[in-house]
């Protein structure tokens, strides 16, 4: 007999109605973290620096057409999803201590939506062996 399991965590997602269209366009951009081997949650520790932010818009290209200056920055910088899935994958190294991991929908030159993750990285030291002391 088999069992499966499984585990299912928490996706934070940036969700959205653009009014004053016909029809209203819905936003939904799920976005996930990798860091340390695993996803990552806001106020998660973390040994190694670099992590990786996941993304997704669905229907890019429709709210491209219809949103004028439509864009999403990761930490201040445009970042240009796949044209065909809305999709992207961006590399961030951390800087010791508390890191705040900012992502940011824009469009009519304005920001519309904003997630953000706190990080904190806390470099992994070796340990020193105290030297030996000769008699």
């Amino acid at each position: 007999m088999w069992a499966w399991t499984m585990r299912i965590q928490h996706v934070p997602t940036i969700e959205g109605i653009v009014s004053g269209l016909q029809p209203e366009l819905r936003i939904v951009m799920p976005v996930i973290a990798y860091g340390d081997g695993r996803q990552l949650n806001t106020q998660d520790i973390v040994q190694n620096p670099e992590i990786t932010v996941y993304g997704q818009i669905k229907n890019f290209e429709i709210l491209r057409e219809h949103l004028q200056g439509f864009m999403v920055t990761l930490q201040g910088t445009s970042i240009i999803p796949k044209r065909e899935t809305g999709e992207f994958a961006e590399r961030l190294i951390l800087q010791p201590g508390q890191n705040t991991v900012d992502i940011v929908l824009k469009w009519d030159g304005q920001e519309q939506k904003r997630l953000q993750y706190e990080l904190s990285y806390i470099s992994q030291t070796p340990t020193s062996t105290p030297p030996s002391v000769s008699p």
